[in-house]
């Protein structure tokens, strides 16, 4: 847990201030979890968005309500969403909680936003996976139907 909160510092360390939010990929909820209990060491008033695959991740299935896992038989893995898929989370009702606490949100990104924003990152140099590009699917999404300003760091992730 303590490795994954070190983006936080890093991000502390080079930003000085607190970004306007975070987006991060979720999968077990490990990485938001560990994030929100660094931000809280600077203080940092750090929103936490939290992006998986529809239907197949129990945190962005649960969102905004309490945390429900899947049928497992029903979850779907496919060569682009996986890590970001599960039937039950292993941090998943602490991981609702850190983004509600930071005032933020869970979201849902499918294959063809994933694969999206992959070949985006793609034209600027990064080649993460497709499930590693989920944050910017999701906050590309987000922007479609809300205004977003302030500074927003994507946690681009891969295997």
């Amino acid at each position: 847990m303590e490795g994954h909160g070190h983006v936080v510092h890093a991000l502390h360390r080079e930003l000085g201030g607190a970004p306007a939010a975070l987006w991060i990929p979720v999968g077990n909820g490990t990485t938001i979890v560990a994030a929100h209990r660094r931000a809280r060491l600077p203080a940092w008033p750090l929103t936490i968005h939290a992006v998986g695959s529809p239907g197949n991740n129990p945190i962005v299935t649960s969102w905004p309500g309490p945390y429900r896992t899947l049928p497992s038989r029903d979850v779907v893995t496919t060569e682009h969403n996986e890590p970001l898929v599960n039937w039950h989370a292993l941090h998943g009702p602490q991981a609702l909680a850190a983004v509600a606490d930071s005032g933020g949100a869970a979201h849902a990104a499918d294959d063809d936003a994933v694969l999206a924003a992959r070949a985006l990152l793609g034209q600027y140099g990064v080649h993460p996976t497709a499930a590693g590009s989920a944050a910017l699917a999701g906050l590309l999404a987000h922007a479609e139907t809300t205004a977003v300003g302030g500074n927003r760091i994507v946690l681009l992730t891969g295997r």
